[in-house]
């Protein structure tokens, strides 16, 4: 009665088969792929594949299709992996398959045909010829790769969210749309969330759409190409971001700035920032300047990407540090996160760097008036900005508060720096840190006058308008090789002039304020520091200036030379080295207004001498005493500069001096303790008389005052003049 009933039943499934018959459709298996998706074969002979299908159905769920061979009934499930029969096999076989399971499973797959998917080809790791849709979905159905299909024409498309081939180029989407599985984000992403509660993410949004799932909208980012490196959902649209496109569609007043940003991985991988950024810039300048860090960890690319993306305030730089990117901006006004001062590499966002320029007054200038000024020259080709940010930022051997840039070459620059250079007379925009201005107005003093013409020698039209005409017309008076001793602003001209001159290029009668110069000028040369002797020059302007290495270096090291100042020239003789055998004779003159600048060699001294002092009178050279191989120089030496030897001049009264400090006042050179030998110092004053030498060189003569100036009762200990007998000063 049992065996009757199972009869029966089976009766009424293989006319149900029939009647549904519809439901299974036929796909052709490769002989290496089906047996592998055979999870039973039936050990009793069946009929025909009708019952065959009607006992996968009565079978379970997992039945998915069959496969009739030959009165043998396989039951398979395409979409899992099996061994129960060996593979390959000798040819293809038929699969027919149950279409409402196929689609029921397929139903977790999006079906996109937005035309911002756009870079879908660039997931496709596979193209099989088919015939139709339903061909297509078994094909990615049954591959266990597959998160993506696309049918085209002929050829069925599939993809997944772990391959990527960024040279692929746009293609737009076919007709039936891209289907991909929400898990495809996980394997493309996955998506990271930005913890960042700015409004940043507003200036780089390209594309907008309204959407009504979030996976809708990250599987955009993911297919798009350009590529998508943040989404933002708000839950009824979707915006999709880059940092290579600025946004012309967000209104930031509009828009709550506290949606959720969620980055990409692969979109800000595969962004190339190596035009956007300047790189391998060192520097321990940066600290007042960092704005913000984010971790860096995840992303190869994420400090760039952060730097850029960055806005309110603009990331000007940025350096990566344990694992840390620090962003930077350089308007000062916004308030350090670090106070570190390790040397770290700067890398410049070219993009935001011209910002940098509001640092600097640009005025036009001869080449050898700048030229000599520069003591950096970089070879690049990125930007004016960056240039501009070196200045600022970058750790150099000495300061920088002037640049130039000819669009392959970076110069940086000081005001209080003088080298060799070639001079040509081409005219470049020099940047000049507006801060100099500010510290070189004290060296000027005002004065309301009506009589300037008389003292002016050229007009400048000037660049910037009021008050910053004032700081461009200091500014053009202190580069100007006049050389500019005061300078006068009248609407938009500047005035250069020299107190010394009487110029009739220009009149002016009403009352002006002119600005004059009002410094004295300090000079030290090479000395001793540390085991060695330093060739380094030093200028000192105003007593409330600061010195700095500003000249080219002596030839060699020095010390205890001596140096005097005379004729717009800087003279060094004499003196010892611990690189050139000890004790010198060679004398060099630095001439101010001579181009090209140099150390240019003059006659040899008499022999060897150091410990003296030296001064400058009437085209002459004096040196008073010294010593010279042991022993102390008894005698005044000179050397007229246009002749070609030294002369020994008068004799000291007693015996010579060294290490001795000397001055010189109206035709007179007085010296100041020292001493004779090793062992005994002196507080002796004495005195050398300077006359006309071409009549009366026999008259030079040495005398000894302990207390008077001639028969001036001036007091000398009311002279504020101090000197270390045993360690040479020179006034």
């Amino acid at each position: 009665m049992r065996v009757l009933f199972n009869i029966a039943f089976l009766a009424f499934f293989i006319i149900q088969i029939e009647l549904n018959l519809s439901t299974f459709q036929r796909q052709i298996f490769r002989e290496e792929k089906w047996p592998q998706t055979v999870y039973k074969e039936l050990s009793f002979k069946v009929d025909s594949k009708l019952e065959c299908a009607a006992l996968c159905e009565v079978e379970s769920k997992s039945c998915v299709g069959i496969i009739w061979i030959d009165s043998v009934c396989y039951l398979t499930d395409p979409m899992s992996q099996f061994s129960e029969i060996s593979s390959p096999q000798t040819k293809d076989q038929s699969m027919y398959i149950n279409q409402e399971i196929i689609s029921s499973i397929l139903s977790v797959f999006l079906h996109l045909i937005d035309p911002i998917v756009n870079h879908w080809m660039a997931r496709v790791y596979a193209s099989i010829p088919t015939t139709s849709m339903f061909d297509c979905n078994v094909e990615c159905a049954t591959d266990f790769n597959c998160q993506l299909y696309v049918k085209e024409g002929s050829l069925c498309h599939l993809g997944n969210g772990t391959f990527f081939n960024s040279s692929i180029q746009i293609k737009e989407i076919p007709t039936e749309g891209v289907y991909v599985d929400t898990g495809f984000t996980i394997e493309a992403g996955p998506m990271v969330f930005l913890n960042d509660s700015s409004s940043t993410w507003m200036h780089h949004i390209y594309y907008s759409s309204i959407c009504d799932l979030r996976e809708r909208c990250e599987l955009w980012c993911f297919l798009e190409r350009s590529p998508c490196q943040f989404m933002v959902y708000t839950g009824s649209i979707c915006y999709l971001g880059s940092t290579e496109q600025e946004s012309q569609m967000v209104n930031n007043s509009s828009m709550a700035p506290t949606q959720k940003v969620w980055l990409t991985k692969k979109g800000i991988e595969n962004t190339n920032y190596e035009i956007a950024f300047e790189r391998n810039i060192y520097s321990t300048n940066y600290a007042p300047f960092i704005i913000k860090s984010y971790n860096a960890d995840d992303f190869l690319q994420s400090c760039d990407f952060f730097c850029a993306f960055q806005t309110e305030p603009a990331c000007h730089f940025f350096f990566l540090t344990g694992g840390i990117c620090y962003l930077g901006n350089m308007d000062g006004t916004h308030p350090s996160i670090e106070n570190s001062a390790s040397l770290e590499t700067i890398h410049i966002h070219l993009p935001v760097s011209n910002a940098s320029l509001l640092e600097f007054y640009s005025i036009p200038m001869h080449h050898h008036t700048w030229r000599i000024r520069m003591h950096t020259q970089i070879i690049t080709n990125s930007t004016i900005g960056a240039c501009a940010l070196r200045c600022l930022i970058m750790d150099l051997q000495k300061e920088c508060s002037l640049f130039v840039y000819d669009e392959s070459i970076c110069y940086l620059g000081a005001t209080s720096h003088y080298e060799y250079a070639q001079t040509i007379d081409d005219i470049f925009n020099v940047y000049i840190a507006k801060s100099l201005a500010l510290y070189l107005q004290r060296y000027f003093k005002s004065r309301l006058t009506s009589d300037w013409a008389s003292q002016m020698y050229k007009k400048v039209v000037l660049y910037y308008p009021t008050p910053q005409n004032a700081d461009e017309c200091l500014l053009r008076c202190h580069f100007d090789d006049g050389p500019c001793h005061s300078f006068v602003v009248h609407e938009n001209e500047c005035y250069l002039g020299d107190p010394f001159v009487n110029s009739s290029l220009f009149f002016g009668t009403e009352n002006a304020l002119i600005m004059e110069k009002n410094t004295q000028l300090y000079l030290s040369h090479g000395g001793s520091k540390g085991d060695g002797d330093e060739k380094t020059s030093s200028i000192f302007e105003g007593c409330n200036g600061q010195c700095n290495h500003s000249l080219l270096d002596l030839p060699y090291p020095l010390r205890a030379m001596g140096y005097a100042y005379g004729e717009d020239s800087i003279f060094v003789c004499g003196g010892t080295s611990d690189v050139n055998g000890g004790e010198q004779d060679k004398c060099y003159q630095w001439r101010f207004k001579v181009f090209p600048r140099a150390w240019i060699p003059l006659p040899a001294m008499m022999n060897n001498q150091m410990m003296f002092p030296m001064l400058y009178h009437q085209g002459k050279l004096y040196a008073a005493g010294g010593r010279s191989s042991g022993s102390t120089i008894g005698n005044m030496r000179f050397l007229d500069l246009n002749s070609t030897s030294w002369t020994n001049g008068g004799a000291y009264e007693y015996t010579g001096f060294y290490a001795h400090c000397g001055i010189l006042y109206q035709d007179r050179i007085y010296t100041f303790g020292g001493s004779r030998n090793s062992l005994l110092f002196s507080s002796a004053v004495q005195g050398y008389d300077i006359w006309p030498v071409v009549l009366y060189q026999e008259m030079e003569a040495w005398f000894l005052t302990y207390f008077l100036l001639r028969a001036e009762k001036v007091i000398w200990a009311s002279i504020p003049i101090r000197c270390t007998p045993s360690i040479q000063t020179q006034m």
